[in-house]
C-alpha cells in the first residue's frame, strides 16, 4: 500500500503531489512538473527545501536546490550576455563597410593625396567657374551684414 500523498511547501505555496505507486514513483505536481524519485529522495528534498526556502527566492531554474538554481542562472546569464550580446557586438563592429557609408571620406583622402603629390592646392579655386556664380546685387542685400 503506497503512503499518502504529502504536501510540498515552497516559498509559502503548498503543492500537493499525486500518483505515488511503489518505492520508485513518477508523479506530477499541480504546476505540471513530472519527476521520478524514490520516497527517500522525495522526503530528503522536502526536508532540505523547507530549510533552504526560508530565506531563498528562486531564480526559476530549479525549485529544489539553491546551488543548482544559482549555478544555472549564472551559466544562463553568462551565455546570454557574454556570448550573445558582447560577441555579436564585436563581430558587428568589425564587419566591412558593405553599405559604402565611409566611401566619401575614403575618396576625399585619396583625392587629397593625389593633389598633394601633384603640388596642387587642397581645393581648386576654380572648382566652380566664376561665370556660373550669380551673386545678389547690393540693393537686394540691403543692410544685411556680410561676413567673409
Amino acid at each position: 500500500m503506497p503512503p499518502k500523498p504529502f504536501t510540498y511547501v515552497l516559498s509559502g505555496r503548498p503543492m500537493a503531489w499525486h500518483g505515488f505507486t511503489a518505492d520508485t514513483s513518477t508523479f506530477r505536481c499541480r504546476v505540471g512538473h513530472v519527476s521520478q524519485v524514490t520516497w527517500k529522495q522525495a522526503e530528503m528534498k522536502a526536508a532540505v527545501s523547507a530549510e533552504a526556502c526560508q530565506n531563498w527566492v528562486s531564480w526559476g531554474f530549479d525549485r529544489f536546490s539553491q546551488v543548482e538554481d544559482n549555478s544555472t542562472m549564472h551559466m544562463t546569464f553568462f551565455v546570454a550576455i557574454t556570448l550573445c550580446i558582447v560577441t555579436t557586438g564585436f563581430i558587428w563592429s568589425y564587419l566591412p563597410d558593405f553599405r559604402m557609408r565611409d566611401w566619401a571620406q575614403r575618396e576625399a583622402f585619396l583625392e587629397l593625396r593625389r593633389r598633394e603629390a601633384l603640388g596642387l592646392p587642397a581645393i581648386d579655386p576654380d572648382l566652380v567657374p566664376l561665370d556660373k556664380i550669380e551673386l545678389p546685387a547690393d540693393e537686394e542685400l540691403g543692410s544685411r551684414e556680410i561676413i567673409i
